[in-house]
């Protein structure tokens, strides 16, 4: 199965230069045919886990949706499917004080904070299904979200792994009450190029009837996650997920 590695980018971006000026906003991008192999300086050995907020979003949707449930809530014990023949896709947003650093790469979106010394990536492709009897998402997404946290943890001497929360997002709105459900881990360690910690929360859904695959990450310094400028409510309240 194709294994996205975009978490390793993360870890090597925020760091590596100011990135480019764009105007704030909201972005969208298309899903890619390819997720590509793209890969990134390693990170290094880790420290155990902070205590750190789990991303949550309400499920309490009151609005009926077109698909999902009869407020549009769409669980991961469910196939997400929006009918279009198409993956699904991002829109991803540029707070105040964040910069596009990648735009639609390989369906990859990164913005970062050069203040916060955190980034935020988002990524849709296709991808082919992996387990043909399942009868929801959740097959799917929980052998891609290992792949992608273990192939971290692999070059992340002693890296700690662990399993938070699933995160609800909205879709076809941003801030819709529309959502649909991600599955997601974190992953502590080290940078051995300043010796800081570092955590990186990623949230999987794969769409095993849309052969689609939709992925999201925040990146910043363990201390950041649960202080007063924890970006990452802020970042996962203004992104949305929308059919391709």
């Amino acid at each position: 199965m194709l294994v996205l590695v975009v978490v390793l980018i993360v870890v090597a971006v925020v760091r590596n230069g100011e990135p480019e000026a764009t105007p704030a906003g909201t972005e969208t991008s298309v899903p890619s045919d390819d997720p590509g192999t793209a890969t990134s300086a390693e990170p290094e050995s880790s420290t155990t886990p902070s205590a750190s907020p789990k991303p949550t979003s309400s499920s309490t949707a009151n609005a009926a949706g077109s698909f999902g449930d009869e407020n549009g809530y769409i669980a991961i014990d469910t196939f997400a499917d929006f009918e279009t023949g198409q993956p699904a896709i991002w829109s991803f947003p540029t707070p105040a004080g964040w910069e596009i650093a990648l735009l639609d790469q390989n369906g990859q979106n990164q913005i970062a904070n050069a203040e916060l010394s955190c980034m935020f990536t988002t990524s849709q492709s296709r991808q082919p299904v992996s387990d043909t009897s399942a009868t929801s998402d959740l097959a799917d997404s929980t052998v891609t979200l290992k792949s992608i946290v273990d192939s971290f943890a692999s070059q992340a001497q002693d890296a700690v792994v662990t399993e938070l929360d699933n995160v609800d997002l909205s879709w076809g709105v941003t801030g819709g009450k529309a959502k649909i459900e991600f599955i997601s881990s974190q992953i502590d360690y080290v940078r051995a190029d300043t010796g800081e910690n570092y955590s990186t929360i990623v949230m999987v859904r794969a769409t095993p009837k849309m052969e689609g695959l939709l992925y999201a990450a925040v990146n910043c310094p363990t201390t950041t996650f649960g202080s007063a400028t924890d970006p990452t409510q802020e970042l996962l309240d203004g992104s949305s997920v929308l059919p391709g």
